[in-house]
């Protein structure tokens, strides 16, 4: 893969110290293989074990290769839900998540799964997170917003140069201006190829989206939280740039899976707190809009005949 290269050393060093990507990693990794499941027989690795290990020899972590385990639970498996669990004491294997990340931006050619983690790791307007978006947009040779994104990147590139060399207080302030515009340009292009990557999935599981899956079957309920967490990315990216349009479809598929949103997102679920945390506050006052009005009804509907209908 072309563009600029980045030991795994180096990239550690790059991740702040307080902020604990395990939780991030663990989603993303559930949303890159559990998507495609693979049928398992009983003498093979488990997914777990099969993506660490190729994790492990194109980074070429130093450390011994995950073994599958007969009976019980293997312990890449363990490492991922470890990874996802609230108490921080019982996640483990930090450099293990930080050389995922590492891998995702390095190995992996769909940026949103790097994306995913690195809006996470740092704040928006840190140059260590647009560097590595530059970085990681640069590497994604198919994405037909590429083009896009390329030409205005160099123009705004052209502008910092314009600035570098000198000029007046009210010529830096009008090429600051245009290069904010242009960045922009840059992550409402992120958020289009997020959104793009949302309704592929729903064409390719028509059950998923329809809320149609198999609630007793685990393979069918981990595609199903990782294609409504994919929804729901997508909508908070997108929600940014264009808040009129996003409203109504994100208000259509909230009505569609109302059950599951409600248990891991509703304001006043078990537990919200913590999923909450992960998403805009933009797109959450709009889902707690949309869960007044479904509950308004509901109340309306639920009513016995005689207190909708005065008796005669």
């Amino acid at each position: 893969m072309g563009g600029p290269r980045v030991n795994l050393d180096e990239f550690v060093t790059y991740i702040p110290r307080e902020v604990d990507i395990r939780p991030d990693v663990a989603r993303v990794i559930r949303l890159y293989f559990k998507m495609k499941p693979v049928p398992k027989m009983r003498d093979e690795p488990s997914r777990a074990a099969i993506f660490f290990n190729t994790v492990i020899k194109d980074t070429k972590l130093s450390r011994e290769p995950f073994r599958f385990k007969r009976e019980g639970t293997d312990a890449a498996t363990s490492i991922i839900q470890g990874w996802a669990r609230k108490k921080k004491s019982s996640r483990g294997e930090p450099l293990l998540a930080q050389t995922v990340f590492y891998w995702f931006f390095m190995f992996v050619r769909e940026p949103s799964y790097f994306m995913s983690i690195a809006e996470q790791t740092w704040k928006n307007d840190d140059i260590l997170f647009r560097n590595f978006r530059r970085a990681k947009e640069g590497m994604t040779k198919d994405d037909p917003l590429e083009e896009v994104v390329r030409r205005f990147r160099s123009e705004r590139e052209a502008h910092i140069r314009e600035r570098n060399v000198g000029g007046t207080a009210v010529r830096d302030d009008a090429l600051e201006q245009k290069i904010r515009a242009l960045e922009s340009v840059e992550q409402k292009a992120h958020a289009k190829a997020l959104y793009l990557e949302f309704l592929r999935a729903s064409l390719a599981y028509p059950i998923m989206s329809t809320a149609r899956h198999d609630r007793d079957n685990e393979v069918d309920c981990d595609q199903y939280d990782t294609y409504v967490s994919l929804m729901l990315y997508a909508f908070d990216e997108y929600m940014f740039f264009d808040e009129e349009h996003c409203a109504g479809p994100l208000a259509y598929q909230v009505g569609i899976h109302r059950d599951y949103i409600r248990s891991t997102l509703h304001k006043d679920a078990e537990g919200a707190a913590d999923v909450r945390s992960g998403y805009s506050a933009l797109m959450l006052s709009h889902i707690d809009r949309i869960f007044e009005e479904i509950d308004r009804e509901s109340a309306h509907c639920e009513r016995p005949e005689s207190e909708v209908t005065p008796s005669g």
